[in-house]
Parts: structure tokens; sequence; C-alpha cells
């Protein structure tokens, strides 16, 4: 039986792995509105493939860092999965390097505008934070790596091998074994809280905020 793998976090990129954890298929979907119709491009993905959800053995999601917004789409589809008695696993996205062997880095990703999530890594420490862009420093210029599309202040690092998304397919047999040998089941880390993404006007207006 097949593996399936998801990630909300920006857009939508989703995968097929066999029984070995390799790619079948993958595919990334670079629309920041395709999250409202997520589990319509799922189904799409296993028609194509002529599978349905219970042919699945188990279901990879990745569970942040991300928006409020990017966040509740994978974790809802997560929990519905679970609901149905179905396997889940799920992991952060900063942590594809170092299941994939990279001992130390700095992985980042753009959160909201003029800012970045940033994971920094080594064998004795590991911290991350939201930091305004004009105060982000490079350690190691090839030790970035990085998930989603980068600021034009960071394009410079930009190859193509340091991206989250070109890893987990090149190193998948390594990741997705981790991450079920460790039975990972990551809750959605947000770039902010959720109870920050609701801001009450003078007027107890509640609105929704992403930037």
């Amino acid at each position: 039986m097949p593996h399936f793998y998801l990630d909300t976090s920006h857009v939508i990129s989703m995968g097929l792995l066999n029984e070995q954890f390799e790619f079948i298929d993958f595919q990334t979907i670079n629309d920041k509105k395709s999250g409202t119709r997520a589990h319509l491009i799922i189904d799409e993905f296993l028609k194509k493939h002529e599978l349905e959800v219970k042919s699945i053995k188990s279901w990879f999601v990745l569970a942040g860092p991300g928006s409020y917004t990017g966040m509740r789409v994978s974790e809802g589809i997560a929990q519905i999965l679970e609901l149905e008695k179905l396997t889940v696993y799920s992991m952060y996205a900063y942590q594809i390097p170092e299941f994939a062997g990279m001992l130390h880095g700095q992985w980042i990703t753009s959160a909201f505008k003029g800012q970045l999530f940033v994971y920094s890594w080594s064998e004795s420490n590991k911290q991350s934070e939201l930091k305004d862009l004009k105060d982000f420093a490079v350690s190691k210029p090839s030790e970035i790596y990085f998930h989603g599309e980068l600021p034009k202040e960071l394009l410079a690092y930009k190859w193509a091998d340091h991206d989250t998304n070109v890893i987990i397919q090149s190193k998948s047999k390594m990741i997705f074994n981790t991450v079920k040998e460790l039975g990972l089941r990551q809750q959605p880390q947000y770039f902010r809280a959720p109870e920050q993404e609701f801001v009450v006007s003078p007027l107890n207006a509640v609105s929704f905020r992403e930037k």
C-alpha cells in the first residue's frame, strides 16, 4: 500500500510514495488560494492514481510552521483521517534537513511581511524565532535551507538542493523512515499564536489578519 505526503503551509505540495518511501509522484500547486479547494485537489490526485483515501497506508502531514489559514487546512484533514482510524504522522518543515542528515544549519521561510521564521540547529543547540528580515544574519551561507519562496534580499542563498521540497524528494527514504520510527505526530506550529490572528476593533468587531 502507498503512503501520502501533504503540505499546505504556503501553497499545496503533495506526493505519493511506495512502500519503500520512494516518491511515485510529487506535485506542487503554486496558488496561494489553493487551500480553499485542498480536498478537491487531493481527491483528483488520488483518482489520477486510481486510489481512494482508505487505500493509503499512512499519511504524512507537514505541521508547519505556517500561517493559521494554511495550517488549519492540513491539520483539519489530518484530524478527519484520524477519525476514520487511518494512520497519520506529522513533522515540521525545518526537521526535513535534520532528518536528511544535515547536522547543523539555518532554516528559513517567509512569514509575515518583512519577517522570517528562522530555525537554527547544531548537535548541541536548537532554537526558533520570528525575526524581522532586516535583523536576520546568515551564519554560514552554505548551510542555509529554505521552504517556499524567499524574499528578494535573500535570493543569493536560494540553492535548489537546499529547498526542503527538493530535499524531501531526494532523501525521502531517510526522512519518512525517521518520522515513522519516531512515531511523530507534531501539533501545528503557527508563525503567530492563533489568538493573535484575530484583531478586535474598538467596536468589538473581530477581523482576521494575515499580513
